[in-house]
């Protein structure tokens, strides 16, 4: 791992001072052309798959694009196949992706025509399709759950402060009476993120279901809701985004979550804004005219879309469960 490192490495900075030169002076010129980049690419493909091997090489890698200008290619292939690196170097990992997807520019940028990039530029479009397993949301969850947590809601926060253009959500978010006291979540246009609806950007609905992926395995394991739902909705301030994948936590586990459920089924407005997500989860799919889903293919993992289309929240609605709560009651004629 050690040596296909260093041979990585010295083609990377060869090509770093000769951007536009196909036939670098690397290894002597014995390899040349389109060999030598595709042993470019197989040296970049084993070392990130082996680079819990090599642990501090992983981390320099990942800072060394900090000095680099033509990068960009690689950046974005290395989001797309991450290997062993959230394991070996998960705080870089997270920096390295922060660093490639948040741009230089003040949010309210346009493109030609007038019309918005979005937050993430036209970088988001290859992130499809939106997958608990696209990004290197899910592998840090699992390998490091506060640089995970750190990454997505950096990523949420940022596409806020974009959309909203730094005003104040005043009124508009929910409020949930929490035991430890009322929380506001600001932001209710946010609460169907994770089902890629109301404008949430690509990135940051397929960080939201590897969020809800990741807490619905731990919960699968027997870990306490209480715990669970402190990462998923993380501090105050924290928007409406994160409490989607708290309602599919709770109805997915509702043997679970029923006690620490009320002052959510407490809230007539998130039982209200719930409804609208059920209708989504089981409304009819628009037809593929074009046949763009058969191009997109979800990138292999452990979690997919389909884990979580299984889960028993895709088929109830939050109010469902209040009867629960209530005594049976036996209706007589008079």
């Amino acid at each position: 791992v050690e040596q296909m490192y260093h041979w990585l490495r010295e083609i990377e900075l060869d090509r770093e001072k000769h951007p536009h030169w196909e036939n670098p002076g690397v290894f002597s010129g014995s390899i040349q052309g389109d060999l030598l980049r595709s042993l470019e690419d197989t040296l970049r493909f084993n070392f990130l798959a082996f680079a819990f091997r090599a642990p501090l090489l992983a981390a320099e890698y990942l800072e060394s694009f900090e000095a680099r200008t033509y990068s960009d290619e690689i950046k974005i292939g290395i989001l797309q196949f991450r290997g062993s690196l959230a394991q070996a170097a998960p705080a870089e990992l997270v920096d390295f992706t922060l660093s490639t997807l948040i741009p230089e520019e003040q949010p309210g940028r346009q493109r030609h025509g007038g019309l918005p990039e979005g937050p993430f530029g036209f970088t988001d479009g290859k992130f499809l399709p939106c997958s608990p397993a696209q990004g290197p949301f899910f592998d840090l969850l699992i390998h490091s759950p506060q640089n995970g947590l750190r990454l997505i809601r950096r990523l949420v926060d940022y596409s806020i402060s974009f959309f909203s253009r730094g005003t104040t959500p005043a009124r508009d978010g929910i409020t949930i009476q929490l035991s430890d006291g009322p929380r506001f979540f600001p932001w209710v246009r946010t609460y169907m993120w994770s089902r890629e609806a109301y404008g949430g950007p690509y990135l940051v609905t397929s960080g939201l279901m590897a969020l809800e992926a990741w807490a619905q395995r731990r919960l699968d394991s027997g870990e306490s809701f209480e715990l669970v739902l402190q990462d998923v909705i993380g501090d105050a301030g924290a928007p409406a985004a994160y409490l989607l994948p708290v309602v599919d936590l709770i109805l997915s586990h509702w043997s679970q979550t029923q006690r620490t459920a009320i002052p959510f089924l407490g809230s007539p407005e998130l039982l209200c804004l719930d409804r609208s997500r059920f209708v989504r989860d089981n409304g009819p799919e628009f037809p593929d005219i074009l046949g763009l889903k058969e191009l997109q293919k979800e990138p292999p993992g452990i979690v997919s879309n389909e884990d979580l289309k299984k889960r028993p929240s895709r088929r109830a609605m939050l109010d469902q469960v209040l009867g629960y709560y209530a005594p049976v009651l036996e209706l007589h004629d008079p």
